[in-house]
């Protein structure tokens, strides 16, 4: 597998009763402890940047586990446009740590945590998230 850079974009809105540090460890849930993250925090909502592979290992660990890396697969693929893939992950579902994709903004209560993954090998990205060595568009 050729090695691939990819960079992760996750946002959410902050309703006018929640407090943006709350979101904001909420957003950090996505990735390990471990892993450096960038904050901005804006009106409504709150962006982290995390750079590197080590950013996505929580997002396969769970996949793998919870076994929905078909699922994953098939968002990768159906999401992906011009060098980015988004997702909607279920924002009370990542309070709790764990990532529930979703792929309607009415399937999270509390408005969906929006995930950008930009790379330059979509296969490499699959093949890292699934386990996949190869896929069909």
């Amino acid at each position: 597998m050729k090695d691939f850079q990819v960079r992760c974009e996750v946002s959410a809105e902050v309703k006018p009763s929640e407090d943006p540090s709350t979101i904001e460890r909420t957003l950090r849930l996505l990735a390990y402890p471990d892993v450096d993250s960038k904050t901005k925090i804006s009106d409504n909502r709150v962006h982290l940047t995390f750079s590197g592979v080590a950013a996505l290992k929580k997002i396969r660990d769970q996949a793998a586990a919870r076994r929905v890396r078909a699922v994953l697969r098939r968002l990768l693929v159906s999401n992906y446009a011009e060098g980015k893939v988004t997702l909607m992950l279920n924002r009370q579902a990542l309070t709790k740590g764990i990532i529930a994709y979703i792929e309607s903004e009415s399937e999270s209560p509390l408005g969906p945590v929006y995930l950008e993954i930009f790379t330059d090998n979509l296969q490499a990205l699959i093949a890292y998230l699934t386990g996949e060595k190869s896929f069909q568009r």
